[in-house]
């Protein structure tokens, strides 16, 4: 079983296809989902315990044969289409049965092991419900979320939402910790934005240099809130 915890919009970003870019960028948002099942037992870590989760970073679009419209239909198939906004389902933590199935690439020292919540045939999402004696499906009381639950919109942004996406410091390579931010940050449609405008008003010290690609904006700033 799991629970999605995350939905968080990136902006817009330009993809490749076959080594090539594409012509228009692309609105991403970035989905995830805690695991939580006697298959994917928590996990005690330096910060206490955790469970298994899964994200998944997609197109945001509401084409028919995209895979994020896929998905939200499949997510709000489970609760009878009472959703507007898969925002909502994370607001209310909703829980779901899940399938976790794998794919590698690469080859050799370079290969990669990838848990995924689809396959050819689309995703594996069910309603959080098993099977009982009387060969009936019924609910499953899923326990909570480990994590506190994130939603940003990027057009629509909070100064809360925006201060929970923060995490201090680096990686041991050296890489930046709020990647995040940082990739919302490079979005070519954030100069401008109402993200923009909302920092712009925010007395707080400036980001990390967000990646190569951010646009320029008349002031940029992030909030020092910890995860």
């Amino acid at each position: 079983y799991a629970r999605v915890v995350e939905y968080i919009e990136l902006g817009a970003h330009f993809a490749t296809y076959q080594g090539k870019p594409k012509p228009k960028p692309e609105h991403r948002v970035r989905i995830t989902f805690e695991l939580i099942s006697k298959k994917w037992p928590a996990i005690e870590g330096e910060n206490g315990t955790y469970h298994h989760r899964i994200s998944v970073r997609l197109n945001l679009s509401t084409n028919e044969r995209a895979r994020f419209f896929k998905l939200f239909r499949a997510m709000n198939d489970c609760y009878g289409n009472k959703y507007k906004h898969m925002a909502q389902m994370v607001a209310d933590n909703a829980a779901f049965k899940v399938k976790v199935v794998h794919s590698s690439s690469g080859e050799g020292d370079k290969k990669r092991t990838y848990a995924n919540l689809d396959n050819e045939n689309g995703w594996l999402i069910y309603p959080a419900t098993r099977t009982n004696e009387e060969d009936e499906e019924i609910p499953v009381n899923v326990p909570d979320a480990n994590i506190p639950t994130r939603i940003f919109l990027f057009n629509k942004p909070r100064a809360e939402d925006w201060a929970k996406l923060h995490v201090e410091g680096t990686r041991e390579d050296g890489s930046s910790r709020n990647w995040l931010q940082e990739t919302i940050l490079s979005a070519v449609n954030f100069p401008g934005s109402p993200l923009d405008a909302m920092l712009a008003d925010l007395d707080t010290p400036e980001p990390a240099e967000a990646p190569k690609g951010a646009g320029k904006s008349t002031k940029t700033a992030t909030t020092n809130a910890k995860e």
